[in-house]
């Protein structure tokens, strides 16, 4: 009788002890659930391409024409190259639907949808 009494009482705790031990593991459980990412991430480039937005595309969308941005101008034999956010164009290449037709020391005019656009040099201090 005395063993029978004692098995009980082990199972009892062992069954007390595997409910606690659960009730605890669900705690943390929803605990973690809160700390999950924030859908609202943002990444501050530091004016660098940001590298989770795939080439081609600008803050907010695919790249325009007008917000191209000069980063060099080359002059070398006679052939004048430029490089506009990140591609190297000389006169008579097209970039974004838009027709390079000249490149000079400070600007670069392109034709896009029948229109002039000149991009100028930014002069940094």
């Amino acid at each position: 009788m005395r063993n029978r009494t004692i098995i009980i009482i082990s199972l009892v705790l062992m069954a007390v002890s595997v409910c606690l031990f659960g009730i605890a593991v669900g705690k943390d459980a929803k605990k973690s659930d809160t700390k999950a990412p924030s859908k609202d991430f943002s990444y501050d480039s530091k004016n660098m391409r940001d590298p989770f937005t795939p080439l081609g595309k600008g803050r907010g969308g695919i790249y325009t024409v007008r917000n191209l941005k000069i980063e060099g101008i080359i002059s070398d034999n006679g052939e004048t190259l430029a490089v506009l956010s990140g591609k190297v164009v000389r006169v008579g290449d097209s970039i974004f639907d838009a027709k390079v037709v000249s490149i000079n020391d400070n600007k670069v005019e392109l034709i896009y949808k029948g229109e002039s656009v000149i991009l100028k040099m930014q002069k940094y201090k």
